[in-house]
């Protein structure tokens, strides 16, 4: 599961970064750690960018970026 599969709402913490993406390094620098809870806040009308709220930062990430964060699937 990527942030591209979480719904707008929703919560999910970072397992990894496919550090074989072009995007890691920057990624990684800006705070996406595994562990990290992330939250998607809302989808712009195409689609992309995504608002995300990481930490106490809202930022926004192209869905080709966020194709490279995996997160942990929650189990209820």
């Amino acid at each position: 599961m990527t942030i591209n599969d979480l719904a707008v709402g929703h919560s999910a913490q970072i397992a990894r970064i496919d550090l074989l993406s072009p995007h890691a390094p920057r990624l990684l620098e800006i705070g996406f750690v595994p562990g990290t809870e992330i939250t998607l806040l809302a989808r712009a009308p195409l689609g992309e960018p995504l608002l995300l709220q990481l930490r106490r930062h809202t930022l926004m990430l192209r869905k080709s970026e966020a194709q490279s964060v995996l997160l942990e699937e929650k189990h209820l």
